[in-house]
C-alpha cells in the first residue's frame, strides 16, 4: 500500500507503468485465486474508454486525479472484503457452515456481487488511466512481472496473508 501512495505523487514515466503493472497484476492475481478464467481479453474494455471520452475523462482528466480514484475505489473493495470477513465470522460464532444458513449464504452472495462492482469500479479506473497515459495493460504486465521476476532471489515471507520482501540492510 506505500507502494500505492507514493506513486500518487509521480505517475508519469516507469513509475506510474509500475504501479499500474503492479495493480493489475495484484487484480488479476485476486482474479485467479477466485478461480476466474484470466486469459481472456477484457469484455468491456471498449466501453469504458467510450464512457469515459463521453464524460470528457481522457480528454480533460488528469492521471493524479485519475489514479486518486483508483484510490477511491480500492478503498470500496477493501470495505467489501471486510464485511465479506466480519459476516464469515459472524456465521462461525454461531456454529453455522454457509451451506447450513440460507440467511448468511443469501448475504454472501449479496456481498460477492457487491465485490465484483467494486473490483470493476477499479478495473475501469485502471483502464481509463492508462488511456490518459497512452500505455497499454500488456506494456505495464511486462514491466511488472520482468521487475517481480528479477525480485525472484529476494528473501520474503507472507504475513496475514501478504507477501512481504524483508529489508536489506
Amino acid at each position: 500500500m506505500s507502494e500505492l501512495i507514493a506513486l500518487t505523487e509521480h505517475v508519469h514515466g516507469n513509475v506510474g507503468v509500475l504501479f499500474i503493472g503492479y495493480t493489475l497484476l495484484s487484480l488479476l492475481t485476486f482474479a485467479y485465486l477466485g478461480r476466474r478464467t484470466l486469459y481472456r481479453p477484457i469484455k468491456h474494455y471498449g466501453r469504458v474508454l467510450r464512457w469515459a471520452h463521453s464524460k470528457n475523462i481522457i480528454s480533460h482528466g488528469t492521471s493524479i486525479g485519475q489514479i486518486e480514484k483508483t484510490l477511491e475505489e480500492a478503498e470500496e473493495v477493501l470495505e467489501v472484503l471486510q464485511d465479506i470477513e466480519a459476516l464469515k465470522i459472524e456465521c462461525m460464532k454461531k456454529g453455522y457452515q454457509w451451506q447450513d444458513s440460507q440467511y448468511y449464504a443469501d448475504r454472501l452472495a449479496a456481498l460477492r456481487h457487491k465485490l465484483m462492482d467494486e473490483y470493476g469500479d477499479v478495473f475501469a479506473t485502471l483502464i481509463i488511466g492508462l488511456e490518459i497515459e497512452g500505455l497499454s495493460i500488456n506494456e505495464c504486465l511486462d514491466v511488472a512481472v520482468t521487475k517481480l521476476e528479477s525480485r525472484a532471489h529476494e528473501k520474503t515471507s507472507l504475513v496475514d496473508g501478504v507477501l512481504i520482501r524483508e529489508k536489506t540492510s
